[in-house]
């Protein structure tokens, strides 16, 4: 530092300051012209780079948007009983050894398979699906990677076709909105309000797939109201994601309510069978089922 500090002090005024007194060119000043020359190549590059990127992700936005709003995705899998296994060796198999290896699935956050019970207060399509599989992810990729897992490959997937009819079988990735958390003590006894479906293994269940020539208006105001006059504890709507069904989802939506028992379903019908049937029609084209909740993984 102290010889190239000295040789640039006795460069005189007119000289040419890339040059030393000894007729070289400054080591300094080629690497300052290169580095410039580099840092312009480099800039253009960059610019090149990110206007490329920029155009190629333009048209992605959108669904990005999109992925960045889901925060947990809720998975219904609707599924059909195989011909020739008899609807006591389905839920049996689907209890064990199915979901004792389903549980495991790593990305998993909660696990619930809600078994199809029969009710005299539905049609006979509230049989068309044996069970209805609901699963919960932490992000909308892991609900799209769902198939692609590998100890879901290993173990699930190879067991299905063992009481499972596969071409009969509907799925749906949904966002949940909760318009009834739990009931309260103000509007229900005691121990109504300290009852949660997350707090007990086993619960009664109402489901409604609202298919895609259903009612679009199927989710309305007087929801909240209609579930509590037939005793519901919990209510929830399900919508499509967009970001996954895009504009033609095969159901518009999921209503779910919730029972401690199923003693308690039917006294909360009987109560009143208006709110029932009205609940119940206004979704028009749909699969309505009961069923008894089994959680699985929370």
């Amino acid at each position: 530092m102290n010889n190239n500090s000295e040789e640039k002090s006795i460069l005189k005024p007119g000289e040419n300051n890339h040059l030393n007194r000894r007729g070289f060119i400054s080591t300094s000043a080629i690497l300052g012209a290169g580095l410039l020359s580099g840092i312009n190549s480099l800039g253009n590059s960059v610019q090149t780079y990110n206007s490329e990127r920029n155009r190629k992700t333009e048209s992605n936005l959108e669904l990005q948007q999109q992925l960045n709003n889901y925060t947990m995705i809720q998975f219904f899998a609707l599924i059909p009983r195989k011909k020739g296994v008899s609807s006591q060796e389905f839920h049996d198999h689907w209890r064990h050894p199915h979901g004792t290896m389903g549980r495991n699935i790593p990305t998993l956050r909660s696990y619930v398979q809600s078994h199809q019970i029969h009710t005299d207060l539905l049609g006979a399509d509230q049989a068309r699906f044996e069970g209805i599989a609901e699963s919960t992810f932490d992000t909308i990729q892991d609900a799209m990677t769902f198939g692609e897992e590998p100890y879901y490959k290993k173990h699930i997937q190879p067991d299905e076709p063992n009481f499972v009819d596969g071409p009969g079988l509907e799925w749906l990735n949904t966002e949940e909105e909760v318009i009834v958390p739990r009931a309260t003590a103000k509007e229900n006894s005691y121990a109504d309000s300290l009852w949660l479906n997350l707090d007990l293994p086993v619960s009664i269940k109402l489901l409604q797939f609202i298919r895609s020539d259903g009612n679009p208006d199927w989710a309305g105001s007087d929801d909240i109201e209609l579930g509590h006059r037939i005793g519901a504890l919990r209510h929830v709507r399900n919508f499509p994601v967009k970001a996954i069904h895009g504009d033609k989802p095969p159901y518009l939506g999921v209503r779910q309510l919730w029972w401690p028992t199923l003693t308690a379903f039917n006294a909360g019908i009987q109560k009143d069978t208006e709110a029932f049937n009205k609940l119940k029609s206004k979704a028009g084209n749909s699969v309505t089922l009961l069923a008894q909740a089994e959680r699985l993984l929370r």
